[in-house]
């Protein structure tokens, strides 16, 4: 399994962490500038309470890894300044989000979405 052989599993998402393996890669390398890419995982708060360091959360069912979907924001202290850094190093920085699926847990499925949502395969 990929994620074995991973670096970046470990790190939760933690901005200075992914930031210094960044630095790492960059310098032990030597790649040519542009030629990396990171597909960020764990970049916003997961749903909890933005500085709560994961502890608090409104419902079980909105918070944690693949939850919240799309209520990504706000993201994680210290994100977009090491986002800014590993930029400055030439790697491309894609944040993982996923993009096909909608939390029915969150305040904006109620709200927006469950009115435009296909409730099952017969559905027309």
């Amino acid at each position: 399994h990929w994620q074995g052989n991973d670096i970046f599993n470990t790190t939760g998402g933690d901005p200075a962490v992914v930031l210094n393996r960044m630095r790492a890669i960059e310098s032990r390398f030597g790649l040519r500038r542009g030629s990396l890419a990171l597909h960020w995982y764990e970049w916003d708060t997961l749903g909890y309470k933005l500085g709560s360091n994961y502890s608090v959360c409104e419902t079980e069912k909105t918070c944690g890894f693949d939850t919240h979907y799309p209520e990504y924001f706000p993201v994680r202290s210290g994100f977009e300044s090491a986002l800014r850094e590993i930029q400055s190093l030439g790697v491309k920085v894609a944040p993982y989000i996923n993009g096909r699926i909608f939390d029915v847990g969150t305040k904006s499925w109620a709200s927006t979405a469950q009115a435009a949502a296909a409730k099952s395969a017969k559905a027309a």
